[in-house]
């Protein structure tokens, strides 16, 4: 792990690599670029999931979605987003909406190991 994302150090190393793979690979560079684009629903370090849609404060409006977790059972989304148009987050509580109306949720734990505390990142904004 850098010391800090803006890390000059880390910057430039970082900007090395990517033109190594870009070189190299540049379809797995556009395609990066593409998913790194979307919105996320961060619940902890290795449990996210990413939505082609649109971000705003603690809401995912959303066509498409996929899952990115250390395990398959850790995706207790699914079934909600597989219906759902949106996901929003309140405090601990993550629900699932489709035309507004809630088809599920889930209340994340916030203590002992690997806690959860949901939120939505984008890393497209300026």
């Amino acid at each position: 792990m850098p010391c800090t994302f803006s890390c000059a150090a880390t910057i430039e190393r970082v900007g090395a690599l990517r033109a190594d793979i870009e070189r190299l690979e540049p379809t797995l560079v556009a395609a990066i670029d593409r998913h790194t684009r979307m919105p996320a629903l961060v619940l902890r370090e290795r449990k996210l999931y990413f939505f082609e849609g649109e971000a705003q404060a603690n809401r995912i409006d959303y066509t498409r979605w996929m899952y990115e977790g250390s395990d398959a059972a850790g995706n207790v989304l699914a079934p909600w987003l597989e219906e759902g148009d949106a996901v929003e987050v309140d405090g601990l509580r993550v629900r699932v909406l489709r035309g507004g109306r809630e088809l599920g949720s889930v209340v994340c734990r916030d203590t002992g190991f690997a806690p959860e505390v949901p939120f939505v990142a984008r890393f497209d904004a300026t």
